[in-house]
């Protein structure tokens, strides 16, 4: 609309300057049609180079947010830029879901809190927008209404939920086949039935300490206990080897 308010002025301005013959009223609505030139020109140039007419809007939505593999609880992120600060993060909101998203780059910056009570995405959107519908009708033509400012993506994942980079996911599963193979081996399997025992053991030695009477019945649930006690612990004790090895892939 300012665009033909602006040329209706110039046409103006150009048939009272040179078609009439009055000089007084020709300057007159010559002054008057030049000056909304200028102010009409002045507009256009405020709203591009500072957002006349337009206001900061934010919003905040807050998405699911679900691991990217089925066998791992897991997040995925790619640093970018030179120092690596900045990362583009890989992800799904459901867990049916067959393509993954990303992050954008542009005005946006992504972060990832570990530790959090739940696994949500939190997005936060700051955009130009028109103050009323005067102004979106003066300058839509400019197409710049809900232009963004900037976005922040924020990952909040639990504790169960790995994150790594993309080329830490990619080496996991070769590094999760040769830890495996390793307990798998005659010598791992040698090395856990002896451990296990000594520590199922253990654990009859701690209760005949409290109570030397317990009967052969309540041993033997002494020992299934410490077994099934046994067998997480050293789970966990792989798994631990195996993130610390995966964390050391650049």
């Amino acid at each position: 609309m300012i665009i033909i308010l602006l040329v209706i002025a110039v046409v103006l301005f150009f048939l009272t300057w040179n078609l009439i013959r009055n000089n007084t009223v020709s300057y007159t609505l010559g002054g008057i049609f030049a000056l909304c030139i200028i102010v009409l020109g002045g507009m256009i140039v405020a709203n591009y180079s500072t957002h006349y007419g337009m206001e900061k809007v934010t919003t905040t939505k807050t998405e699911s947010l679900a691991s990217m593999s089925k066998d791992t609880n897991l997040l995925v992120y790619q640093p970018i830029g030179t120092d690596g600060s900045e990362k583009v993060v890989v992800y799904k909101n459901t867990a049916s879901q067959t393509k993954t998203k990303h992050t954008q780059t542009d005005d946006t910056t992504s972060k990832i809190v570990e530790n959090a009570k739940s696994n949500k995405l939190v997005v936060k959107e700051t955009r130009w927008v028109y103050k009323n519908n005067t102004y979106k009708l003066m300058f839509g033509i400019a197409d710049n209404n809900h232009v963004l400012i900037k976005r922040t993506n924020t990952f909040y994942v639990k504790k169960d939920m790995l994150v790594l980079t993309a080329n830490q996911a990619k080496a996991m599963p070769k590094i999760v086949k040769a830890e495996q193979a390793q307990v798998n081996s005659k010598a791992g399997k040698a090395k856990l039935a002896k451990e296990g025992a000594a520590f199922a053991k253990e654990a009859v030695a701690n209760a005949m300490m409290k109570n030397d009477k317990i009967s052969s019945a309540d041993k033997a649930e002494i020992v299934k206990q410490a077994t099934a006690a046994f067998k997480v612990q050293e789970k966990a004790k792989v798994m631990q080897a195996i993130l610390k090895e995966v964390k050391q892939v650049k």
